[in-house]
């Protein structure tokens, strides 16, 4: 294993070299170590960033499906008016879809979804041992 991991190094150092030198070593002796709570809290940044991304994806997809129903709602009040078919971008611009009721989300959050909590613990026990290494707990 140290072998291929050496061999990973020489490989990408000429290009990822500023990452390995400042890349976090662990040690097992020490768990309350620097680099042992660097990696955990980048860690724990790593899973909250993605489920913020999930969550932000999520929305962006209900929030488009909104607006194609206003659209097509809004083609077919002018349809039942009498008024003509024909409906132009500056109309479709003027609707306002804050003000239109969206359906509730089938998901939770995404701070109670499996990997928002082990996430959030993470950066939690970081904290706690961020905290306790500057009170001299440790």
């Amino acid at each position: 294993m140290q072998n291929l991991i050496a061999a990973i190094y020489q490989i990408t150092s000429p290009f990822i070299g500023l990452v390995w030198s400042n890349a976090p070593t662990l040690n097992q002796e020490k768990p309350l170590s620097y680099g042992n709570l660097l990696f955990l809290g980048l860690l724990g940044v790593m899973i909250v960033g993605k489920q913020l991304l999930l969550s932000a994806r999520h929305l962006r997809g209900r929030v488009q499906v909104q607006l194609e129903r206003i659209e097509e709602a809004h083609w077919r009040s002018s349809m039942q008016n009498g008024a003509a078919t024909q409906v132009n971008a500056n109309q479709i611009g003027h609707i306002n879809f804050y003000q239109q009721s969206m359906p509730p989300s089938s998901t939770s959050d995404w701070w109670q979804r499996p990997w928002g909590i082990i996430g959030l613990s993470i950066i939690g026990g970081y904290i706690v041992a961020v905290l306790a290494k500057l009170t001299g707990m440790v």
